[in-house]
Formats: C-alpha cells, structure tokens, sequence
C-alpha cells in the first residue's frame, strides 16, 4: 500500500503546486510508489498553476503544466496518510477544524528538518522570489523520500 502525501497552501496555485510537482518527480526518478496531491484552504476549485510557478520548475524539469486548484476538504484530509502545510497559519486552520488528525498534519519544514520555518507566498513576485520559494520547498521535499 502506498502513503497518501497531501501539500497545502492557501491557493493552490504556487507552493503547494510545485511541492507536489517536486516530490512526484523525485519518486518517479526512485521509481517509488506514492499518491501525492495538493490543495488549498482557500483556493477556487480548476485554477492552473501560476505561469511563474510552471516556469520556475521547468527550470529543474518539473511539469505542473497540468494542474488544476482544488479547495482543501474534509475528504481531502481524511483520505490523506500524511498533510504537510506551508506555513503555520495553515497547520492550526486545519487542526483547529479536525484536532484529532493531529499525528498526521505537519508543517512541512518541521516534518522534514524540525524547524518551523513558513514557505512564504510568491503569489505577485518576480521569478526570483519565486526561484527562492521553489529551492526552499525542494529543500524540504527532498528530505521526505526517507520519511515514507
């Protein structure tokens, strides 16, 4: 059976996106098997990934061309092994929904360096700082192949 990976974010359209597209790269290339998604506590349901997010991981050979926003919900989260957020507001709005999933919602950071350091929304920046976000997450991402 394979672990059920969700990111979130506020819009699904930057960060949660381009996690989702870094890790499903990275297990493709360790020919792994996992379910990994992305959603968004906010986010307006068919929206495409923003075009600097599709440019900035096309650099590191990433498509996210294809993706479509979807709104965080109660199904999303219960059918998930593990929910990683992007920043701390997002971890507590979904606990403070479902308290009792507390062992499998992380703050994508601290699940992977034990840090709690917020991946800060791109949303309206230049490349650059959307450069910046994309090699934050891989950071994180990158450490998750050990963790499942």
């Amino acid at each position: 059976m394979s672990t059920n990976v969700l990111f979130v974010c506020t819009g699904n359209i930057c960060r949660s996106p381009i996690a989702e597209g870094i890790l499903k790269k990275l297990i493709f290339d360790k020919n792994r098997s996992m379910q990994i998604s992305s959603s968004g506590i906010l986010a307006i349901d068919g929206m495409p990934a923003s075009l600097e997010a599709q440019k900035v991981c096309q650099e590191i050979q990433v498509d996210i061309s294809k993706h479509k926003s979807q709104t965080l919900t109660r199904e999303l989260i219960l059918k998930s092994d593990c929910i990683l957020t992007m920043t701390q507001n997002q971890y507590w709005t979904i606990l403070d929904r479902l308290p009792h999933l507390q062992s499998k919602v992380h703050l994508l950071s601290n699940f992977s360096y034990n840090t709690n350091e917020n991946i800060l929304d791109p949303m309206g920046k230049d490349l650059d700082y959307y450069r910046e976000v994309r090699d934050q997450i891989f950071k994180y991402v990158y450490r998750l192949i050990d963790q499942f």
